[in-house]
């Protein structure tokens, strides 16, 4: 590790914007989330230090392809910090950033280097993309249950959780009312689904009865 007389920059990360700490004038200031925001950075500080919570994350892809120093402080540690440096147990960006910076200027050995790894991006950005899906795709089931509940309760009923899935979606478009529904055999309704490729659990005589 180098010697620590040169600039160290902490930062603390968010979604839209991240909060930056300059341990050497004691001045915190913000950049955007976007190129524009981390080059602006790079320009101002071309041979700092960067410090950071976590390098999972856009900011620390973009410092470490541009070959720049990166080190990562666990959450855990960055919590410790704040709690050390700051007694009074206040949080903002500001001091996070600051607590950040100064716990790599006084014990460096919390600090993890971080290295740029192709195939680490490609992790991140899929997991990143799979939470995002899995978000939607839970707004959306909520979103059709209310719909469901107030329009066609009866089909909610006879589908219980099975609403959620594909087949249960196409059913509801071949039959949109319970009256039709019925009028459509098991056999008739397992063709339809089977020439458009999906998988179908005939519904009982005394499912239906109940309607």
């Amino acid at each position: 590790m180098k010697e620590q007389s040169r600039t160290i920059v902490g930062i603390d990360w968010s979604a839209d914007s991240h909060t930056c700490y300059d341990l050497q004038t004691d001045k915190s200031f913000k950049i955007k989330d976007s190129v524009e925001g981390y080059e602006k950075l790079l320009k101002n500080y071309p041979e700092a230090v960067f410090v950071i919570e976590e390098a999972n994350n856009r900011i620390g892809d973009y410092l470490l392809i541009n070959n720049r120093e990166v080190y990562v402080l666990p959450p855990c540690r960055s919590k410790e910090a704040r709690k050390y440096h700051f007694s009074s147990g206040t949080k903002s960006d500001g001091l996070d950033a600051q607590a950040i910076a100064l716990t790599f200027k006084e014990h460096p050995s919390y600090c993890l280097k971080a290295r740029y790894s192709k195939v680490g991006v490609k992790i991140t950005k899929l997991v990143t993309a799979y939470n995002i899906v899995s978000k939607t795709h839970s707004q959306q089931c909520n979103r059709l249950y209310s719909l469901l509940l107030r329009y066609f309760p009866e089909y909610l009923h006879i589908m219980d959780k099975q609403y959620r899935s594909d087949t249960s979606l196409r059913i509801l478009s071949v039959c949109p009312t319970i009256t039709e529904l019925k009028k459509v055999s098991n056999e008739e309704l397992r063709k339809i689904l089977n020439k458009e490729n999906y998988r179908y659990s005939k519904l009982s005589s005394i499912e239906l009865g109940k309607l």
